[in-house]
């Protein structure tokens, strides 16, 4: 639902944007911009490229790391499945907590991919915007400008993730050992 939704919204701007530039005239005089300006954008954009792709590693090892060690403490690991004895054991259901936490888990991962689809579909209406009124040149540091927002964007995302990802898993390995302490 979530998803659809921000697919909605995403299709409102670009069609906002596409009503914009059938409605609007150009300006007379396209804006100009220093070379300097353009080195600048041109260098912040790729600072911020560089900081999401480092965000994007940083989480995914993170999330390996978080799954294997909560394999091992669960029991689920090399052997996962048998007991002291080699005996196998039986598989059994995931409890409410696990459910639950499974279920918060896929909400978060669709605000994500929400939140993502909005960052990309909202800097390209705003250059396509940008570009048609103001000139070429414009569009062009308007590109550089939102997609450093967007990467900024994505390196915000990338860490609530890791820390809501942490949070789920430690909170999904606690209940499971604190049910093994008990029984």
């Amino acid at each position: 639902m979530m998803v659809t939704a921000a697919t909605y919204v995403a299709s409102a701007m670009e069609s906002g944007a596409q009503k914009f530039t059938q409605s609007t005239q150009p300006v007379a005089q396209p804006l100009t911009f220093d070379p300097t300006t353009h080195d600048r954008v041109r260098k912040m954009h790729t600072f911020t490229q560089s900081a999401a792709g480092v965000s994007a590693k940083t989480l995914g090892r993170a999330t390996h790391i978080a799954q294997n060690l909560g394999a091992k403490v669960t029991g689920r690991g090399d052997r996962a499945g048998y007991d002291k004895d080699g005996k196998k054991i039986p598989p059994t259901k995931p409890g409410i907590l696990n459910k639950s936490m499974i279920a918060f888990s896929t909400l978060a991962d669709g605000i994500e991919v929400s939140g993502k689809h909005l960052l990309a579909t909202s800097g390209n209406a705003a250059t396509k915007i940008v570009g048609h009124r103001y000139g070429d040149e414009a569009g062009i540091v308007t590109q550089g400008v939102t997609g450093s927002v967007r990467n900024v964007g994505l390196v915000y995302i990338d860490a609530a993730g890791v820390s809501r990802r942490a949070l789920i898993k430690g909170a999904v390995r606690g209940a499971v050992v604190s049910w093994l302490l008990v029984y």
